[in-house]
């Protein structure tokens, strides 16, 4: 996994409590090239974005709170509700890989370049 994240492919840490759609999107977003650390506990993808380098941090706005209380924490691209308000760039739920994978493209992208 670390090897991986050292080679230079845009890491991406994705958070969600439907195990479905951890290890569907995990393998869509490995497909299409990315590293990706998928985890079901907030808490663990606080700790993996303090110990790597995180491109992208996918995830509910409310799993991952705390993650915003660090120096430099890694852009968010939230999980939100069909009927949330929301930012522009989010996904909302129900997802489809395809809108995952382009939304974690568009966002990586766009996304300021991070520590080495």
């Amino acid at each position: 996994m670390h090897d991986a994240v050292m080679r230079g492919r845009p890491t991406v840490v994705l958070v969600d409590t439907i195990a479905a759609v951890l290890e569907l999107g995990e393998q869509a977003l490995r497909e299409a090239g990315y590293t990706v650390l998928a985890t079901s506990n907030p808490l663990e993808a606080i700790v993996l974005t303090r110990t790597l380098r995180v491109d992208l941090v996918v995830a509910d706005r409310s799993d991952v709170a705390d993650l915003f209380l660090q120096p430099s924490p890694p852009p968010l691209l939230p999980i939100v509700d069909a009927q949330d308000d929301a930012p522009a760039q989010c996904l909302r739920r129900p997802f489809s890989l395809d809108e995952l994978t382009e939304g974690v493209a568009a966002a990586v992208a766009t996304a300021p370049k991070l520590r080495s």
